[in-house]
């Protein structure tokens, strides 16, 4: 029995420890010794409040070690050997990733992330079979969020073309979200991968959305903006792609409409265009 990484998934069911909390311990206390701390030394590491500490506490006596039991749903931690080589690089890494169906993929040479609107146009759904086919028939992991609109539209694309993906969640992954996307989640967890970092009864709120992005952008080798509006999500993960040093690719539309008003303004900013399928394709 890894004890490490048992004591890490421990922390990690903690309420309201979120992995940013639980990083900052990492980097000063052992991780066999973070519970035996007082209140006061775990609001000073990881700056919470301390009700919000007091919580962790109580939720450490009421729930000792002892009694721990790792959920049913397989993780791999940062004691593992199988954790995302391109995930060290960010400096909020997650401790914890929970997944349902092909770890494998993580470690496939090539990775694309295609990203964009929860409201996509016509003009998307048209064009993305042509520039994406090529791509995945290439060997390329499409990687999203199965959010509405282009994330979902991205992964059954993969499906469908016979390649492969993986959906990175904005909550435990008991509470798949949206609902409607329960069936491709199920497929998606046999051939293809399904990856969280929140405990799998861990509900969706509304600010895992932008924390999650930081894994998108982190598990790929290049960003592609589908469509997206000048204020949206989608930048978030843009960002969070430009800070790690990633290539950031954008489809160039209608400047009168919406869903392209954000992606012409990356265009305009230094993100590649993309006009075919040969823009998006991997040199091997």
């Amino acid at each position: 029995m890894n004890t490490k990484r048992n004591r890490l998934l421990y922390l990690h069911s903690t309420r309201k420890l979120s992995s940013k909390h639980l990083l900052s311990l990492l980097r000063h206390v052992p991780v066999e010794e973070i519970h035996a701390l007082d209140v006061a030394s775990l609001a000073f590491l990881t700056k919470a409040k301390t009700d919000t500490v007091n919580t962790w506490t109580k939720h450490w006596k009421e729930h000792p070690y002892s009694d721990f039991k790792p959920p049913e749903i397989p993780a791999i931690t940062l004691f593992d050997q199988e954790y995302p080589r391109r995930l060290y690089e960010l400096p909020d890494l997650p401790p914890v990733l929970y997944y349902s169906g092909n770890l494998h993929l993580i470690r496939a040479q090539h990775l694309l992330a295609v990203i964009g609107t929860r409201s996509p146009s016509r003009y998307a759904e048209t064009v993305m079979p042509t520039l994406l086919d090529p791509v995945i028939q290439q060997g390329a992991v499409i990687v999203s969020g199965l959010a509405r609109g282009i994330d979902t539209y991205a992964h059954k694309l993969a499906i469908g073309k016979n390649g492969t993906t993986i959906a990175v969640i904005a909550g435990g992954l008991n509470h798949i979200y949206p609902k409607e996307n329960q069936g491709i989640a199920n497929l998606m967890a046999t051939k293809h991968l399904i990856l969280s970092e929140y405990f799998p009864t861990q509900p969706p709120e509304k600010w895992h959305f932008p924390e999650r992005n930081r894994i998108i952008s982190g598990l790929c080798d290049r960003l592609f903006v589908v469509e997206a509006g000048v204020r949206s999500g989608t930048q978030i993960t843009v960002d969070c792609a430009l800070e790690q040093g990633k290539d950031v690719y954008a489809l160039p539309g209608n400047i009168n409409a919406p869903t392209s008003q954000g992606t012409n303004q990356m265009i305009f900013d230094g993100a590649q265009m993309v006009l075919s399928a040969t823009d998006l394709l991997f040199q091997e």
